[in-house]
């Protein structure tokens, strides 16, 4: 109980979807929560990459979550060979 209390005195927008999403969602419910436009919104990411998937080269999308949670996708370099390094981890998704 303390911690829903420091929660919401640490964030004072915030409303109770917001604590749920955070601490109590299931993996299936973080996965939609990923595609609403108030949150990450990664349906447009992977429009993009879907539109690449001829290309001789893989191509990625990093989905960040920075320290306020908004959500970011900046663009990584083409890989080569069949090949890609990518960051995942942290914030980093």
């Amino acid at each position: 109980m303390k911690f829903i209390l420091q929660y919401f005195k640490d964030h004072p927008t915030h409303v109770w979807q917001d604590f749920y999403d955070a601490y109590l969602a299931t993996p299936c419910e973080e996965l939609k929560n990923l595609y609403k436009p108030a949150k990450a919104n990664i349906k447009p990411s992977i429009t993009t990459l879907q539109g690449k998937l001829s290309e001789p080269n893989e191509n990625v999308k990093n989905l960040v979550k920075d320290q306020n949670g908004v959500y970011s996708s900046p663009d990584l370099p083409v890989g080569t060979d069949l090949k890609i390094t990518i960051k995942v981890g942290n914030d980093t998704i």
